[in-house]
Formats: structure tokens, sequence, C-alpha cells
């Protein structure tokens, strides 16, 4: 009961040192209005850069042959990237709202997003650098 005891004591004194000598410490306001510039800026100039260059998609579509494949390309006015296996692989710089219009309205084949490019794209920083 006595270590018990004695545990919680050293517990508690050591959580209130923490608490008391992180109240003491001040910030810089000098520096850190310094620094803000430099973080408006680097953010605006990753905005504009998104903005000035569509994002490219990659989509995918199921399709019998190679054939199949380049007349879904045509009829969603799209690149035909690749054919394998029956998957078809597309990319496009289209909205992909307006693609999923045509599709409904028009009764075209299916086209997902090729969650795979994606997750490469995002995790491999060779990759990135190209953005």
């Amino acid at each position: 009961m006595g270590a018990l005891l004695f545990g919680v004591v050293c517990i508690g004194l050591f959580g209130s040192l923490l608490v008391s000598c992180n109240g003491k410490r001040k910030v810089d306001m000098d520096s850190v209005q310094q620094m803000m510039p430099q973080f408006i800026e680097t953010e605006n100039e990753t905005e504009r850069s998104s903005e000035e260059k569509p994002k490219e998609l990659e989509l995918i579509a199921l399709a019998e042959d190679q054939e199949e494949a380049e007349k879904i390309a045509a009829l969603y006015g799209i690149e035909l990237s690749s054919f394998s296996d029956g998957v078809a692989v597309f990319t496009t710089d289209k909205d992909l709202n307006e693609l999923k219009e045509l599709e409904d309205i028009n009764g075209y084949p299916t086209l997902t997003v090729n969650s795979n490019s994606h997750q490469l794209k995002e995790f491999t920083p060779e990759m990135n650098t190209s953005k």
C-alpha cells in the first residue's frame, strides 16, 4: 500500500512540475510576426500552382478488347493510356462530375477513379516532386 501511495505522489509531483514549467514559457512575438509572411507566401504559391494546371485524373473501365477501350475513350473525349486483361486505363483533365453526368445521361460504360494511382502519387516521394 505504501509503494502504491509513493508512486501516486511521484506521478503527481512530476505532472505538477510539467504544468508549472510550461506555464512560464513565453512566445517571442517578433519572430512569429517575421515568419508569418513566409507562411502566407508559401500557401499562396501552392494555391496558385494548383489553380494554374488542372488536376489530371486516371480512370479505369472494363472493356472486352482494345477496340472497345478506344470507343469508350472516344465517347467521353478522354485519352486511353493502356489496356490489359480487360481493364482500360484512361487519363483526363476533365471534371469527374462532368464525366459522371455523361455516363448517367447517355448510358456510357462506367468509369471509376483509379485509386491505386492516386495512392501511389500521394505516398511516393519521387512522384510528389513533379507536382
